[in-house]
């Protein structure tokens, strides 16, 4: 099974805030941070703009934490379990609702999508702070393994519709094609460019299109067999088989649209 929140260690014992005082202040804090993160798409801020927007003194925050590094593993820790909450109530609820794989499919991927659309503000500058710390790399990593398990476990409940030969290794392709797509339109892995509404829901219909036709449809030949049933790629040196005089007559069209488009 999964981890999501051991994986980052807590505060310490003696950092642990006792009064409610001291907790309303570390939650001032923790709030401070997340806000800054999302405002500003990374973690380019320093200690003093905590303090500013937390409401805190800067003594307060080096009680608790020795360096911003610290701070951002404990906002982090903080954000892992309101996703580990939210992602098991919402494939709960999508498994209550389904009564059939294409049911099933098609909400987890409106649900998934929407719900890494709603953190997608605090888990952008997360994910790059997890290329310069393992800590919160680690937990990433556990937090996204979890919902992989949710959405296959989900996909299983109606293993008897799914054609694959191996139907958990088919549910956990789509759960990657599903997952890649929606993290690349959303930019957490580069600067983020907005989709607008409508490209954004041919995204969600299109990957259940994909989905649903590699689950419900196994292929004719095997994959194997349709690589050797394929032409062999031309040797260095040698000539492609030449193309249709169609293809460039097409290509043209294209070109002249494109142009004139530009133009």
């Amino acid at each position: 099974m999964p981890t999501t929140i051991a994986a980052l260690p807590p505060l310490s014992e003696d950092r642990q805030p006792l009064q409610s005082r001291s907790r309303a202040s570390l939650s001032r804090m923790l709030a401070a941070a997340r806000r800054l993160l999302i405002e500003r798409g990374s973690d380019d801020f320093a200690l003093s703009d905590v303090s500013r927007v937390g409401r805190v003194s800067i003594g307060s925050i080096y009680h608790r934490f020795e360096s911003k590094e610290e701070l951002l593993r404990a906002v982090h820790r903080e954000l892992m379990k309101d996703l580990h909450a939210e992602q098991s109530a919402m494939v709960a609820a999508v498994c209550a609702t389904a009564h059939d794989l294409p049911g099933m499919l098609a909400m987890l991927i409106d649900a998934m999508a929407e719900f890494l659309k709603r953190n997608a503000g605090a888990l952008r500058p997360m994910m790059a702070c997890a290329n310069k710390d393992d800590a919160i790399a680690t937990a990433g990593k556990a937090s996204h393994s979890e919902l992989r398990d949710l959405f296959i476990a989900a996909l299983m409940t109606h293993r008897s519709a799914i054609r694959h030969a191996d139907p958990g290794n088919a549910a956990g392709t789509c759960f990657k094609m599903i997952y890649a797509a929606i993290a690349r339109d959303l930019g957490f892995e580069a600067a983020h460019i907005a989709a607008d509404q409508a490209e954004w829901n041919d995204l969600k219909k299109n990957l259940f299109a994909m989905c649903t036709a590699f689950l419900m449809s196994p292929p004719d030949i095997p994959f194997a067999q349709a690589l050797r049933s394929g032409t062999p790629a031309p040797r260095a040196g040698r000539r492609p088989a030449a193309l249709p005089k169609s293809f460039f007559s097409e290509e043209k069209k294209q070109t002249t649209f494109i142009s004139g488009a530009r133009g």
